[in-house]
Order: C-alpha cells, then sequence, then structure tokens
C-alpha cells in the first residue's frame, strides 16, 4: 500500500424496528370484547343496554335478504325491524325458485358474514375505519331509499352517528375496539338466536308467516330443519374463518432485520 492512501473500512450495522403486531392487537380487543359481552348481560338492567346490539343482528339480517333480492334481480322495497328485534324485508318481482332460496339463506347468512368482515376489518385501523365509513354511507342510501318505521329509523340514526363519531373522532385503538366489539355481537348472534333455523314459522311484528328455512325448503328439495343446519354451519365457518384470518400471525419477511451500513475512516499507521 502507497504512503498516504486512506483505506475505507465498511462497517454493516443492524437494528431491529419495533412494530404493533395486527394479529396481537385484534386477539386482544377480541377478549375484551368478549368479556364486556359478559358484563353488559350480567348487571342490572344489562339486557336493556343491548337492546341496540339485538336489533343490530335483526337489521343485518334483514339487510342480507334485501342485498341478495337486488343481486338476484328482484326489486328490494322496504327493510324494517321492531321493538321486539323481529324484522321483515320486503322485495317484488318473481326472480325464480333458486333465486327465492338465495334470499331467503341472504338473511341467515348475513350476520356472520358481515362478523367474518368485521373480524377482518378490526385487524387494522385504517381498516377499521374504512369499514365504518362504509357502515355511514350503506345507513344513508337505506335511509333514502328502503328504511321504514320509528324503530328502524331509531336504530339506524344510533348507528349512523355512531360510525361517523368513529370515522371523525375516534382514535386507532377505539375504531379498532368498535369493530371487534359488533363483529364479536354478530358472531354470538349466530349462536344465541339459532332456534329460528329450526322452525317452519316466523312470527314478526307484522304478522305470522313462514320462515326463511321453509322458504329454502319449499323453494329447492329437502325438509326445512336439514336447511336450518346447512346455514348453521355455513355460519359457523364463516366466523370461524373471519377469526382466524383475523389473528393469524403474518408470514416472517425474508430478511427480519433491517441494515444500515456506515461508513468509517481509518488512516494507516
Amino acid at each position: 500500500m502507497r504512503a498516504g492512501t486512506r483505506r475505507y473500512i465498511l462497517v454493516a450495522m443492524t437494528h431491529s424496528g419495533t412494530r404493533s403486531a395486527p394479529h396481537r392487537d385484534v386477539r386482544r380487543w377480541l377478549a375484551w370484547s368478549a368479556f364486556a359481552t359478559v358484563v353488559l348481560y350480567t348487571i342490572p338492567f344489562g339486557r336493556l343496554l343491548a337492546w341496540p346490539l339485538i336489533l343490530l343482528s335483526s337489521f343485518v339480517h334483514e339487510l342480507g335478504h334485501g342485498l341478495v333480492a337486488t343481486l338476484v334481480g328482484a326489486d328490494f322495497q322496504s327493510l324494517r325491524v321492531f321493538p321486539d328485534a323481529s324484522g321483515v324485508a320486503q322485495h317484488t318481482g318473481a326472480p325464480g325458485r333458486l333465486a327465492q332460496a338465495a334470499i331467503a339463506m341472504g338473511g341467515l347468512v348475513g350476520p356472520s358474514f358481515a362478523s367474518a368482515l368485521g373480524f377482518l376489518a378490526a385487524r387494522k385501523s385504517s381498516w377499521s375505519r374504512a369499514a365504518w365509513a362504509v357502515v355511514a354511507v350503506t345507513l344513508l342510501l337505506l335511509g333514502i331509499t328502503v328504511l321504514r318505521g320509528l324503530t328502524t329509523f331509531i336504530f339506524a340514526a344510533m348507528l349512523l352517528a355512531l360510525a361517523a363519531w368513529i370515522v371523525r373522532k375516534a382514535t386507532p385503538s377505539q375504531a379498532q375496539g368498535a369493530t371487534a366489539f359488533f363483529a364479536t355481537q354478530l358472531a354470538l348472534s349466530v349462536l344465541s338466536r339459532a332456534d329460528y333455523l329450526f322452525t317452519d314459522v316466523a312470527t314478526t311484528g307484522s304478522g305470522t308467516m313462514p320462515s326463511d328455512v321453509a322458504v329454502i325448503a319449499s323453494s329447492l328439495v329437502g325438509p326445512y330443519w336439514m336447511w336450518g343446519a346447512v346455514t348453521g354451519l355455513i355460519s359457523l365457518a364463516a366466523v370461524g374463518l373471519g377469526l382466524w384470518l383475523a389473528g393469524r400471525a403474518p408470514r416472517p419477511p425474508r430478511n427480519r432485520r433491517r441494515r444500515r451500513r456506515l461508513f468509517r475512516l481509518s488512516d494507516p499507521k
């Protein structure tokens, strides 16, 4: 080496970043949601406070009927929920036997599908806030077009106010927590209201009519209880898939550590 030549020594330095694991965050919120639900139903007047949550599953159930009716070419006319937590979605048009069965099944699996999407949205605060923005827009459109009845409008207004607050004011943690909590309520309704899957008559605030599984059975083949079991399994699978997607750990990157290279100048002795 010639005199006066400088050597440049490459020094590789590494450091690990600290990032919050989304799957751990959503697991924590799901645990808190389950705990809050247990407390809500055990404290005095808890069931009264939970009344809007019971209406939630009915609202999503009827909305499932309406959305599928629209998809198969029928005309979604109205959606109404009653103080006893029953509900009715009306459509016009004769889309055929398969379409009628699909419309009936759309309501039965609606809460479980919405729950699965909610669990997935709760994985990240940005997804949670976006989900509540979709809820707010949907409620506005439904209010203009198909919502009917005082109870329906009161419930929709309460839910819209909550959605607007979450979108505009809630912290990231609050947005995730609210999403996980409401997704949990919809998931629990799959179990708490499972008896409806095994009855051929539905009693609602507008009268007595064939149940959804009875409509499916009359449109297709088999007894109504068979279709109750089928839709129940579909609902459980949807909830399970949503929980799995929300709680699974992300794939580790190939290089788990970020590298930063620095140059240190050294003079020869």
